[in-house]
């Protein structure tokens, strides 16, 4: 009842009525004419959302309400997603999500649109690819910032345009995280999609002066 609610239909039921212990059957009710029916108002959204408007893009699941938080995995468009709740963070609305590879997590929910189907279990071999952890390299530090120091806010972007030199792919191909602050340096983590179906993975290295030091 309450999904043909959702699609403004009628839905018929039987009512089964106790009078001293015993039980009467109530005369079925008249069929509803078709047309308009008020709404139900479920919690908070339907039971599964799908992913529209990316185009050829992917949409990151995170593992929190904000883009502060890690991206563990992605979605891309036409994706049926499970609905977990929605919640608003600023002014932007998130939405805690089980994808079709069964990752639990949280997206933006701008790009989401009601869905009236379930999704389709992803067989296990195509299990989200973990990214690699950086692996920290001790290096000495220079004293004073470098002329060319690169701030917190543009290491991802300047990271993707370097690995776009590096492995020759478009920089609109590659998809970066937050940086990571580590000891000794600043790392960011990312990756692309290749010609052959697998996925680069690499890391940019930053001097804790915010010179830029290697993609690898």
């Amino acid at each position: 009842m309450r999904n043909a609610a959702r699609r403004n239909e009628a839905a018929d039921f039987d009512l089964t009525i106790y009078v001293d212990g015993s039980a009467a059957q109530a005369p079925r009710p008249t069929k509803l004419p078709s047309g308009p029916v008020a709404p139900v108002s479920v919690g908070s959204g339907p039971d599964y959302w799908q992913v529209q408007g990316l185009g050829s893009d992917t949409l990151n699941v995170r593992s929190g309400p904000s883009t502060g938080n890690l991206v563990i995995g992605t979605v891309r468009n036409g994706d049926t997603l499970r609905n977990f709740g929605c919640t608003t963070n600023g002014s932007t609305r998130w939405c805690q999500v089980e994808t079709p590879r069964g990752q639990r997590g949280w997206v933006a929910g701008r790009y989401l649109h009601e869905s009236f189907g379930q999704p389709t279990t992803l067989p296990s071999n195509m299990a989200p690819r973990p990214l690699p952890q950086p692996v920290q390299q001790p290096r000495p530090v220079p004293a004073n910032p470098t002329p060319d120091a690169v701030s917190t806010s543009d290491m991802p972007r300047f990271c993707a345009g370097e690995a776009s030199a590096r492995f020759g792919v478009r920089p609109t191909e590659i998809t970066v995280n937050s940086v990571l602050s580590l000891p000794n340096n600043y790392v960011v983590q990312g990756w692309f999609d290749q010609a052959d179906g697998n996925t680069q993975f690499f890391n940019c290295y930053f001097g804790l002066d915010g010179s830029f030091q290697y993609v690898t």
